[in-house]
């Protein structure tokens, strides 16, 4: 059980007991369990922000882009994704060579819930701008990008000049 499940219940519990040892006519314990019953429904209803966001990653329509490396979701705005600091200038793997335009450099991504950041990622800004990658995972002498990831999810809502997958299929191994 996790941290935020357990202080509902112990705060429903309390409310509840409190409830019961001050009741007075007119005072419906009732309805404190019911409240103390609508608290813990709403900790199981309520994912952590980076659960969200994987969510609401899953349909990249839903957001829409504002300014330069800034997006935010339409329904749900407390989310937002914004291109931050770069990493490295002249950064350069293996996986690179494929590209016509070896320029690129490693820059943090940011993935903010109510302006609090609670994932930062790395990507690659690749073959002069045209590609935005997450940074791929190292496995031996391959190169991995997880499809489930919230970096890939994320690099959906970049420009690409192609699918990343039609781009770097034969560089790095996209795997679920």
């Amino acid at each position: 059980m996790n941290a935020k499940i357990q202080k509902t219940l112990i705060v429903a519990a309390t409310v509840g007991c409190v409830g019961w040892l001050y009741w007075e006519p007119g005072f419906e314990p009732v309805i404190v369990l019911l409240v103390s019953l609508a608290g813990i429904l709403a900790a199981f209803d309520n994912p952590r922000p980076l659960e969200r966001f994987a969510v609401l990653l899953d349909d990249p329509d839903a957001w829409t882009k504002v300014g330069e490396g800034t997006w935010y979701h339409e329904d749900e705005t407390d989310y937002r994704i914004v291109e931050g600091d770069e990493i490295r200038r002249e950064f350069c793997e293996p996986w690179m060579e494929s590209f016509p335009d070896p320029s690129a450099y490693s820059y943090h991504v940011n993935f903010l819930f109510r302006d609090a950041i609670v994932a930062q990622k790395t990507f690659v800004a690749c073959d002069g701008l045209r590609y935005s990658v997450p940074l791929p995972k190292r496995n031996g002498i391959e190169f991995d990008i997880s499809t489930s990831s919230l970096e890939f999810k994320a690099s959906q809502l970049f420009f690409q000049a192609y699918p990343l997958q039609q781009r770097l299929g034969k560089a790095i191994r996209f795997v679920d």
